[in-house]
C-alpha cells in the first residue's frame, strides 16, 4: 500500500517540501507518484497557531516553533468480492472506475497535547468523491467546492434561483476538525472516491495539509 509521510520540519524556510519517506523520495519523483495513483493530498504540515498564522492559505515560516504532528498517507484500492465483502490493494496503479480509499494518520510525536488539529484532503478533478465515505462523520467532517465554502453534505447551491444538490464530482476538499490530539496519540481520516475517466491535476501545495485553529495553543 503506497504511503509516505510529511512532517512540519520537512518544509524548509524557503517553503519547498521534501517528503520524509523510507529511502527519502525527492520531490519530483513524489509528483509523479501522486499522479499516477491520483492521489490528492500532499500533506504538507502547514500549522497555524495562536500569533494569528493564516490557516492553510500560507505555508509556515521557519520562525514558527511547530508541535511534532507528523502525517501520513496512504492510498488503497477498495476491491469488493463476490460474498460483498472488501479488501484493500495496492494503489500505484488505478483505472477509471476504481475506487481509492485514502487514509491520513496524525501523529503528535512531542510530549505535550496540541489542541485545534484541523485535517484537510483535497479531492482533485478527476476524482469523484463517494457519498458518505468520510470517516470519522457527523458533525466533525465537512465537505467544499472550489469556492471553499465548508459546510456539511450534502452541499446544495443555488442555480436559476432554486436550491439544488451539489454533484459529488464537484466535492474539491474535506476538512475534519479533529480537536486535541494528546501526547503520542494518533488519528486517522479516511475518504474514497472513484477514478473518472479525466486526468486527476496535482494540487497546490497550500491547499492541503492540516493545521491548528488560531486561537491553539500548546499545552502543558
Amino acid at each position: 500500500m503506497p504511503s509516505f509521510e510529511l512532517s512540519r520540519n520537512s518544509i524548509d524556510p524557503a517553503g519547498s517540501i521534501c517528503s520524509q519517506t523510507s529511502g527519502r523520495q525527492n520531490f519530483s519523483r513524489l509528483a509523479a507518484f501522486l499522479v499516477l495513483g491520483t492521489v490528492a493530498a500532499l500533506l504538507a504540515a502547514d500549522v497555524a497557531f495562536s500569533q494569528g498564522v493564516a490557516a492553510t492559505s500560507k505555508l509556515p515560516t521557519a520562525a514558527a516553533a511547530p508541535p511534532a504532528v507528523t502525517a501520513l498517507l496512504t492510498q488503497a484500492r477498495v476491491v469488493k468480492a463476490s460474498d460483498g465483502s472488501e479488501k484493500l490493494e495496492d494503489a500505484s496503479k488505478v483505472k477509471p472506475g476504481d475506487i481509492i480509499e485514502y487514509k491520513v494518520t496524525y501523529t503528535n510525536k512531542g510530549g505535550n497535547p496540541v489542541n485545534g488539529l484541523i485535517a484537510e484532503l483535497p479531492i482533485p478533478v478527476g476524482l469523484d468523491y463517494l457519498p458518505n465515505s468520510a470517516k470519522p462523520g457527523g458533525a466533525i467532517v465537512k465537505a467544499a467546492t472550489d469556492d471553499n465554502k465548508f459546510a456539511a453534505e450534502p452541499l446544495t447551491q443555488t442555480v436559476a434561483g432554486k436550491r439544488e444538490f451539489v454533484p459529488y464530482a464537484n466535492y474539491r476538499k474535506l476538512q475534519w476538525t479533529l480537536g486535541k490530539l494528546a501526547a503520542n496519540e494518533s488519528v486517522s481520516v479516511t475518504a474514497r472516491a472513484e477514478v473518472e475517466r479525466v486526468t486527476p491535476v496535482l494540487p497546490a501545495l497550500q491547499d492541503s495539509g492540516h493545521r491548528f485553529q488560531p486561537d491553539s495553543q500548546i499545552k502543558k
